[in-house]
């Protein structure tokens, strides 16, 4: 990572600590506002063909179109419901990641499906049957990798948490380095038939959010970026690349704090 991307970062994280007085209307307000673009955007990656608009519009007044499929409105209200989940969970010191958690976040996300909230029991691959990019783990180990991953997750999070926000800009440096490894383990894992990619990035909002950052809205049009840092990683062992987006974005989330509570 560049240095001066990282003192950017630090110097905005900063300017949070000394803005995080607001009151709890227009903290909720702020957050309600992210987390519909942050369902637009995630669901959008995925193929749902709602535009922004809609997706406000369903989210805010209940208001959908016939344009769009049955399927694609539950996911919208399934993601903002999942985000809320995370959200509260960490608000009201409730937070228990474990594996009956993430199952929790999944059904959420896939309420409609028969599959929402169950670890996957059968083989699954990215790519086509001709051009097979990544095998994920095999279903007899998904539980036990999936476990693992969580309890290094609470490991992380039970470590900075010690410092109560007060971190010098190597920790932030860590921190994301943490934050981008765990998420493309998540998704190397690939514990679910569906909905990994949102179940992932909801996890990863979860960890900044918990750890004192504003959660991230990696945006649709930002989707040819992000699968590069899954192939990065898979071709080179490398999570700079995704380690980049993350900071990126949270750079971008920690300005929008700043024009809107400085």
């Amino acid at each position: 990572m560049k240095e001066e991307n990282l003192d950017s970062l630090y110097n905005k994280y900063l300017k949070l600590k000394e803005n995080r007085n607001v009151s709890d209307t227009e903290k909720e307000r702020f957050y309600n506002e992210l987390s519909i673009a942050i369902s637009y955007d995630s669901n959008a990656i995925e193929g749902n063909t709602f535009t922004y608009d809609e997706t406000r519009l369903l989210i805010k007044e209940g208001v959908t179109t016939n344009l769009r499929s049955f399927r694609e409105h539950q996911e919208i209200i399934g993601h903002k419901n999942a985000f809320d989940f995370i959200y509260n969970s960490v608000k009201n010191k409730e937070l228990i990641l474990d594996l009956n958690f993430i199952k929790k976040i999944h059904k959420l996300v896939l309420s409609q499906n028969e599959e929402a909230g169950k670890i996957r029991k059968s083989k699954v691959f990215i790519g086509n049957p001709f051009d097979i990019k990544y095998k994920p783990t095999e279903p007899e180990n998904v539980e036990n990798e999936l476990q693992i991953l969580i309890d290094i997750i609470n490991k992380t999070m039970d470590f900075y948490k010690q410092k109560n926000f007060d971190y010098t800009e190597k920790d932030i440096d860590n921190i994301f380095t943490e934050i981008a490894q765990h998420h493309i383990e998540f998704e190397m894992i690939h514990p679910f038939i569906d909905g990994n990619g949102r179940v992932g990035r909801l996890i990863l909002n979860l960890e900044l959010i918990n750890l004192g950052f504003i959660p991230i809205d990696i945006k649709n049009e930002e989707k040819s970026e992000y699968y590069k840092g899954f192939t990065e990683y898979q071709k080179n062992n490398s999570i700079n690349l995704m380690k980049n987006i993350i900071i990126t974005n949270e750079e971008r989330s920690l300005s929008l704090w700043i024009e809107n509570f400085n």
